[in-house]
């Protein structure tokens, strides 16, 4: 009996221990979830297009955040020919189309579409 009372003890107080190792890793994944890190960075999207008839589509795509970071996106002007998107400029944070013309077309920029003057 003495026996089996000592292996319970034992137990009690393994069982103990893994409770108090568990009881601190609660409380740090708390501390860090509760704001003990920094905050987020605001961001600030810029993402547009211009047209200038006759001489040019210009599309820009960029994402300037208060911490500094910025992130640059590939920006791709596209026309349709023949009922398909063709890419006519890419860059990266903006790009630039220089018109052949002036006759009426349909493009696509910056997940718009749009007619423009530019051949």
């Amino acid at each position: 009996m003495n026996r089996m009372l000592g292996t319970l003890a034992k137990l009690c107080a393994r069982l103990a221990i893994v409770a108090a190792l568990l009881g601190a890793t609660a409380g740090l994944a708390l501390a860090s979830a509760s704001g003990a890190s920094a905050a987020p960075s605001a961001c600030d999207v810029t993402q547009y297009y211009t047209v200038n008839p006759g001489v040019s589509i210009s599309a820009v795509h960029f994402t300037v955040c208060t911490d500094g970071q910025v992130f640059n996106f590939t920006v791709t002007i596209y026309r349709m020919e023949s009922g398909r998107w063709t890419p006519v400029a890419s860059g990266t944070d903006s790009a630039e189309y220089k018109c052949d013309g002036s006759a009426e077309n349909e493009y696509m920029a910056v997940g718009d579409t749009f007619d423009a003057a530019c051949g």
